[in-house]
């Protein structure tokens, strides 16, 4: 709970054991810190968001009860950004107790403890709206829409997270190749990108789950699933062509 410098006298209200319990809305907003949050010490944590993100820091804001104003706008490289930084302490222990969350994560961050599948899917989307990406791009000469969501952070987190999505969508039977987390130059980050038809079966598992999604990426994909359905995505159909003596479709 958020204090004034000093003093003992409380000067802001929050559910300081938001993130103590494991449920769909903690899970969420633990992989939305996980990907683009910081904690910054054993008593501050911060998100920073564009100003055309604001909403959704005020959506936080209300999930946790936090009674303190959004700090901003300020710039932030370049941009008008707005930051919604709180003092819990709790917040903390819980964070790096439950979601492996430490002031070093973009270096550190190892897959959290979360069974419930569910639970698992949220922090997954977490990530995504912290600091993946969500696409749809025409592919061909047919102009196919072709969906892709890219995850960065560190091989231990993607890891889990190809896992996951391995288990609930397989590849196709006979796909030529799977996705797979990659490094980043020489750096010590790594990215992971799901693309094709996987993609909108990946979504359709967490398109219902209640949680507070950012509508400015998962509505690309929404716009896609409205179009084709999930069962355009479901077929094998590449795999079902006739192939020749070399392995070529005919």
């Amino acid at each position: 709970m958020e204090t004034n410098t000093g003093q003992f006298k409380k000067k802001y209200r929050i559910n300081e054991a938001f993130f103590s319990e494991y449920n769909l809305a903690s899970c969420y907003y633990a992989g939305f810190l996980a990907s683009d949050g910081c904690v910054k010490n054993d008593r501050v944590v911060s998100i920073t968001q564009s100003c055309d993100k604001k909403k959704y820091l005020d959506r936080f804001k209300d999930y946790v009860d936090y009674t303190g104003p959004l700090l901003g706008p300020y710039k932030t490289k370049g941009r008008d950004t707005y930051s919604f930084t709180v003092t819990c302490c709790q917040w903390v222990n819980d964070l790096y107790d439950n979601f492996k969350i430490t002031k070093k994560k973009s270096l550190t961050l190892k897959a959290p403890n979360i069974d419930n599948i569910d639970m698992r899917l949220s922090f997954i989307a977490g990530l995504i709206d912290g600091d993946g990406s969500v696409g749809v791009y025409k592919n061909g000469k047919k102009k196919k829409l072709s969906p892709i969501i890219t995850w960065s952070g560190t091989k231990d987190i993607l890891e889990w997270v190809k896992d996951n999505i391995d288990a609930l969508v397989p590849r196709m039977r006979k796909a030529r190749k799977t996705a797979c987390v990659n490094k980043i130059g020489s750096t010590n980050c790594f990215s992971f990108r799901l693309g094709g038809p996987r993609t909108m079966r990946f979504y359709n598992k967490i398109r219902n789950i209640d949680i507070p999604k950012m509508e400015l990426k998962w509505d690309r994909l929404e716009a896609v699933f409205a179009k084709n359905g999930i069962e355009y995505y479901e077929k094998d159909g590449q795999n079902d062509r006739a192939r020749n003596k070399l392995g070529r479709f005919v």
